[in-house]
């Protein structure tokens, strides 16, 4: 099973996201490139997501993201990084995000 924690040893995240993300021996690693919709067509769902990075070229509506973001994680949030870039990798991008999941052997 993923284990999602926040050691006391650090400060508490001033996000809603785990600061460590332990994945079981066995597990296939799957890294998405901006493209979550595979998730569904690899056998796996939210609940296997362990991280996501997610960045932006100009700055969001943050009650809107978190909306949004809770929606998503289901309330058992991943490693999460956001970040503002000056561009990605065409002009008209304006977000990208990349997901890790794990998925346990059948």
């Amino acid at each position: 099973m993923i284990s999602r924690t926040n050691p006391r040893s650090v400060p508490a995240p001033i996000g809603d996201y785990a600061h460590l993300t332990v994945v079981p021996t066995g597990a296939d690693l799957l890294v998405l490139a901006g493209q979550v919709a595979i998730l569904a067509s690899e056998n796996v769902d939210v609940e296997h997501v362990i991280k996501v990075n997610l960045w932006f070229t100009s700055p969001i509506d943050r009650a809107l993201f978190q909306k949004i973001w809770r929606q998503f994680h289901q309330g058992s949030p991943p490693a999460t990084t956001l970040a503002y870039v000056s561009a990605l990798a065409q002009p008209h991008i304006q977000v990208e995000v990349e997901v890790w999941a794990a998925r346990y052997p059948a």
